[in-house]
């Protein structure tokens, strides 16, 4: 990625040797329990019922 923004005048050679000599840091992120994530059961009901008038496609 830095090659091609270096390639494409995004970011100078120097902002790419500092960059690509920073060492690579994940930052993982917990999923939450909202949403969809809370509620499985009728997450899946209503998957389920859409599935019964709808294609994959058309839901998913």
């Amino acid at each position: 990625m830095l090659d091609r923004m270096l390639s494409n005048g995004y970011i100078t050679q120097e902002e790419h040797d500092a960059a690509q000599a920073e060492p690579l840091v994940l930052n993982p992120t917990v999923p939450s329990n909202d949403g969809i994530l809370a509620y499985p059961y009728f997450t899946s009901y209503v998957k389920q019922t859409l599935l019964e008038t709808y294609s994959d496609a058309e839901v998913f």
